[in-house]
């Protein structure tokens, strides 16, 4: 299953609002909660973020089940297809999907023998028709999907 986000990150007011009250802006609970009311109750959960976001996984730490936070730059498609609940925020799923052209860009010219320190433009021309392609292709899937406010 799939989740996208707006954003994952708590907001300045909560982050201030928090360190007034010395606590924290999210709580274990409040990600308990939030697999709860998905009915994730024993399957690995991957939250993926466009930066780096220690206070969820501060929050997740305690859970006593796979949950993984990370940032959008250090995630492979091994780690999408490894876990069977993703929660990704809209910025991040951008960050990966260009990232993610941009590689399989350079691994087609490595398989075509072009082993190249420069881009051409028919190479760039390529990469945006694959961008388009997935872009097309993620649109089409996107009826199955769920956007939800995360509100952690």
């Amino acid at each position: 299953n799939l989740i996208v986000v707006d954003d994952m990150l708590p907001s300045a007011k909560e982050i201030k609002e928090a360190t007034e009250n010395n606590t924290v802006p999210i709580k274990t609970k409040t990600v308990q909660n939030f697999l709860k009311k998905h009915n994730w109750h024993d399957d690995s959960v991957f939250f993926v973020d466009d930066e780096k976001n220690d206070f969820l996984r501060v929050a997740t730490n305690n859970l006593k089940r796979d949950v993984r936070v990370m940032e959008q730059v250090g995630v492979n498609v091994y780690d999408l297809l490894k876990v069977k609940r993703l929660v990704i925020s809209k910025k991040a799923l951008r960050s990966l999907e260009e990232r993610l052209v941009r590689e399989t860009g350079k691994y087609i010219c490595r398989r075509e023998g072009k082993f190249q320190t420069t881009i051409t433009e028919e190479q760039i021309l390529k990469w945006e028709e694959n961008a388009r392609i997935m872009r097309e292709k993620v649109e089409a899937r996107k009826k199955n999907w769920s956007v939800k406010s995360l509100n952690l």
